[in-house]
């Protein structure tokens, strides 16, 4: 098979591995998506890249994370616009080794070759690896920071419930050891005996004679 023809097989491939809505609701929704939360407008495309494959890039971790503030939002953000730019780093090693296969005599070997030739006598992959390495840690950080705000979320609503239940149970307590208004007032029933007032036995009861 020609480089050309190789080139052009593997572009197919890339194509069919793409995030981008298939169907017309699909689209639908990763548009009004990223016009809601005015994403798409705040990230730069190259005139080669599609829109749409950002907006469904971002739409699908907006529905995985589900962020609830701002900042969680910023945070979603930030990782779709990592992995954007990841996948555009690796589509730039791609197209660099392509075109230097292509500038080399047909071989076996033609990868490799092309790969010796840029190591040897180009900084260009190894500048793409620096910013491969940036992306993904933009990527790693922003989800960190999404997961602590979760969990310090969490953690803020189970100690406002403890709370919750510890004053509900003070509540009910004091209505246990509350007087009774028996014991407010004084009051007596007077059909019960004074405290030291003795009763009458049956042994000191008048015989009837």
């Amino acid at each position: 098979m020609s480089t050309s023809a190789a080139k052009a097989s593997a572009a197919r491939q890339n194509g069919m591995l793409s995030h981008g809505p298939v169907t017309a609701q699909g689209k639908e929704r990763s548009s009004q998506n990223a016009r809601k939360h005015n994403f798409f407008t705040a990230t730069a495309l190259l005139p080669t890249e599609e829109r749409e494959q950002f907006e469904a890039l971002l739409a699908d971790f907006t529905d995985e994370h589900k962020p609830r503030t701002a900042t969680e939002l910023r945070c979603v953000r930030e990782m779709a616009d990592a992995d954007f730019r990841l996948q555009r780093v690796r589509t730039h090693a791609m197209e660099i080794q392509w075109k230097t296969m292509e500038s080399l005599p047909e071989s076996d070997t033609l990868a490799s070759d092309a790969f010796d030739k840029l190591a040897n006598e180009s900084k260009s992959l190894q500048l793409l690896e620096r910013y491969e390495r940036m992306f993904q840690r933009q990527f790693q950080n922003a989800l960190k920071t999404l997961l602590d705000l979760r969990k310090a979320r969490l953690n803020s609503a189970e100690t406002a419930e403890k709370l919750y239940l510890a004053a509900r149970m003070r509540m009910v307590q004091e209505i246990i050891d509350a007087p009774t208004p028996g014991q407010i007032y004084n009051y007596r029933d007077p059909n019960q005996p004074e405290q030291n007032e003795p009763t009458a036995s049956v042994s000191d009861t008048p015989i009837r004679q």
